[in-house]
């Protein structure tokens, strides 16, 4: 499990996608950023918690903010912020845990990206079908389970959670499951779905807390 997530750092996530100013190639590569601004200009808060919903990062001076275009979200102090990409496509990649795998110290064990379709503008259905590129993309070699939460749409935003179990694996490094969250939002021009996606695994030494993915995911704003 944790091979592929550390594979995915440099491949990407399945579907369509691009750079905040440049939409690019033929896959989803949450390398880069969307094309646009989302339509929603609020930065309003994720409102659908497994649990209950920790307040946004930028209020706690501990957390870093991470911006990309015109958008924000904070991550915790403990996480680590790469950059992929070069020149303007430059992208601050998020992630958290490396080093917890002795066999390759590169690999880490949660990330945050964000990324866009151009499949649909409905963020109901964005966020679902990216939620199941993201577990067959990170996982290929797991026979990832994915169960979906009801997805929220109540506001200009979806947001959906999503377990994701894997085959048992005697390599220390792979963890037993997976938390997802994706949040989406259309763009005013039609062009496809901004998306947001936090990624944790779980049962490691260096597994986040999941009630930091809860508020990484609450953050976002644009």
């Amino acid at each position: 499990m944790a091979a592929a997530l550390g594979a995915a750092l440099l491949a990407g996530c399945a579907g369509g996608a691009g750079s905040p100013e440049a939409p690019g190639g033929e896959e989803s590569s949450v390398s880069q950023d969307p094309p646009g601004e989302p339509s929603a200009g609020s930065g309003e808060e994720m409102t659908t918690t497994p649990s209950e919903s920790p307040s946004a990062g930028p209020d706690d001076g501990a957390w870093q903010d991470v911006s990309f275009g015109n958008g924000t979200f904070s991550v915790p102090p403990s996480w680590e912020i790469d950059i992929v990409g070069e020149g303007d496509a430059e992208t601050p990649r998020p992630v958290h845990g490396r080093g917890f795998c002795p066999d390759d110290p590169s690999l880490v064990t949660a990330l945050a990206l964000v990324t866009w379709t151009d499949e649909t503008t409905d963020a109901h259905e964005a966020v679902a079908a990216e939620a199941e590129r993201a577990a067959q993309h990170f996982y290929p070699g797991r026979s990832p389970r994915l169960t979906l939460d009801e997805v929220d749409d109540g506001g200009e935003w979806a947001t959906v959670f999503a377990g994701v179990a894997m085959r048992p694996s005697d390599d220390p490094c792979d963890a037993p499951e997976a938390m997802l969250i994706v949040r989406g939002v259309p763009y005013p021009d039609g062009s496809g779905t901004f998306l947001f996606l936090v990624l944790g695994e779980l049962g490691l030494p260096g597994s986040p807390p999941e009630d930091d993915l809860v508020r990484i995911a609450s953050s976002l704003r644009t």
